[in-house]
C-alpha cells in the first residue's frame, strides 16, 4: 500500500513488474490518495486489514516501531550503519529506505562569493557571519528565503543546529526523554540566538517571497544564499541551465568547532511490514529484492532519468546532480564528515510536535527562550499522549 504520488510513478510500476516477472509472485496494489494516506494507513494497522508492505516517509514519527515487524537478510549487511540507526531499536530494523537521501546545505553563487573575496567552506558560525557582512556591504541581499513555505525557515536551524547534539550527544537523549527542557539546556539556547540572529541578513519581505523569487535572485547574483535541499537543482537547471552551473552548494554550521555535511535521515521514502501483515516471509524478500542496485535504480527512475543522491546502502552508488557533487568534492578536500542534521540525533520514538511553529514564531519576533517553551508544551503533550519514554 502506498499514496497515490509514489505509486503512479513509473520506476515503483517498473520495479513491480520486475519483481513479479523474477519471482512469479504476483502484487495486489493499494492505492490511497495522499491526503488520505496516513489516516487510512493507521486505520489499517489497527486492524486485521492491515496490507503486507507499507510505502510511508522513514521515522517512527509515522509508524512506531510495535506496530512494525523487523526486517531481516542480506540488507542489513548492505545498509550504511548511519541510515540504519535511525530505524533500528534493540537491535531490530525496521524501515528500509527506498531512495536515495539528499544532503541539506546552502546554495551560494560562486560569482558573488569571488566578488566579494569569500572562501570556501565556511567552517564556523563566525566565518559565516563575516562573509555575510561582506555581502551586505556590497548591497547583496546574504540570504533569500521563500517565507510563504512554512518550512524554509527551519533550514539553517536543522542544519547548523546541528554541532549542538553532535558535540553532545547526551543532550539530545535528555530532550529525548524529558529530562531537560530545550531552553533549560545554555548551549542549545545560545544556538537558537546564533540562528535568530541571522535574520538581519535576510531581505525584509521574505515572508511574500517563494521560491521562483528566490530562485531567480541566486542566478542573477542579487541573492547571494539560499539553504534549500539539494535535490532542488533540476529547479535551477530549467531556469537557466549555464548560470545554475556557476552555483555551489556548501554545509553550513551556527557552531564554533564543527561543521558537517548534514543530511536528512528520516525524509526519504521507505518500506516496511506491519506486524499484522499476512504475507510476512514474501514481504521481507520483496524488501531485499527492491533494494538491491539495478531494482533501487529503477525504483528512483522518473520519465526515464534515474534519481541522485547519496545511496543508504554500502554496496553501491547513484548518480549526483551539480549541487550533489559541489558538496561532495567540498566535503572530501576539506575533511569534513557527514551527518544527520539536528533532529536526527533525537530519539527516535521522540515525537516533534509542530516543530515549524516555534521556528516561524521566532522568525516573526518571540523571544527564543518563550518560543522554545511553547514547543517544548506542544511535544510533551504528543509525547505523553503516546507514552514516549519519559513523558
Amino acid at each position: 500500500m502506498g499514496p497515490t504520488s509514489w505509486m503512479a510513478g513509473s520506476g515503483v510500476q517498473d520495479m513491480l513488474k520486475a519483481y513479479e516477472a523474477a519471482t512469479g509472485n504476483k502484487i495486489k496494489q493499494e492505492v490511497v490518495p495522499d491526503d488520505q494516506y496516513l489516516n487510512v494507513m493507521k486505520t489499517k494497522m489497527s486492524t486485521n486489514d492491515a496490507p503486507d508492505l507499507l510505502f510511508h516517509n522513514k521515522g517512527f514519527n509515522y509508524i512506531p516501531a510495535n506496530f512494525l515487524e523487523p526486517i531481516t537478510g542480506p540488507i542489513l549487511d548492505r545498509i550504511d550503519p548511519t541510515v540504519a540507526a535511525v530505524t533500528t531499536i534493540d537491535g531490530k530494523f525496521y524501515q528500509a529506505p527506498v531512495a536515495p537521501h539528499s544532503f541539506y546545505g546552502v546554495i551560494y553563487n560562486t560569482e558573488v562569493f569571488d566578488k566579494a573575496g569569500i572562501k570556501v567552506p565556511l567552517k564556523t558560525y563566525q566565518e559565516f557571519i563575516a562573509a555575510a557582512d561582506k555581502l551586505l556591504a556590497m548591497g547583496v541581499t546574504p540570504l533569500g528565503l521563500a517565507g510563504k513555505s512554512t518550512w524554509t525557515a527551519n533550514q539553517p536551524y536543522l542544519v547548523g543546529g546541528a554541532y549542538v547534539f553532535a558535540k553532545n550527544p547526551e543532550l539530545a537523549k535528555q530532550i529525548s526523554t524529558n529530562k531537560i527542557k530545550p531552553a533549560d539546556s545554555p548551549e542549545y539556547l545560545e544556538m537558537i540566538k546564533r540562528y535568530v540572529s541571522l535574520k538581519k541578513y535576510i531581505a525584509k519581505d521574505y515572508l511574500s517571497s517563494d521560491q521562483p523569487i528566490i530562485q531567480k535572485g541566486l542566478l542573477d547574483g542579487t541573492i547571494a544564499m539560499e539553504f534549500y535541499p539539494d535535490v532542488t537543482y533540476g529547479d535551477f537547471e530549467k531556469e537557466d541551465a549555464a548560470k545554475a552551473e556557476k552555483l555551489g552548494y556548501m554545509p553550513f554550521t551556527l557552531g564554533d568547532d564543527y561543521i558537517a555535511a548534514t543530511f536528512p535521515p528520516t525524509d526519504e521514502a521507505a518500506m516496511s511490514i506491519p506486524v499484522n501483515a499476512k504475507h510476512k516471509a514474501e514481504a521481507n524478500d520483496f524488501i531485499n529484492f527492491a533494494t538491491q542496485k539495478d531494482n533501487f535504480i529503477l525504483l528512483n527512475t522518473k520519465d526515464g532519468t534515474p534519481g541522485s543522491g547519496i545511496s543508504p546502502y554500502k554496496d553501491f552508488t547513484v548518480g549526483l546532480n551539480h549541487f550533489q557533487q559541489s558538496m561532495a568534492d567540498m566535503i572530501a578536500a576539506n575533511d569534513i564528515p557527514a551527518a544527520p542534521f539536528l533532529l536526527g540525533y533525537l530519539d527516535p520514538n521522540f515525537q516533534l510536535g509542530d516543530f515549524n511553529k516555534h521556528v516561524n514564531d521566532m522568525m516573526a519576533g518571540k523571544a527564543p527562550a518563550q518560543a522554545l517553551d511553547d514547543w517544548y508544551k506542544d511535544y510533551a503533550k504528543v509525547n505523553k499522549a503516546a507514552k514516549t519514554e519519559g513523558f
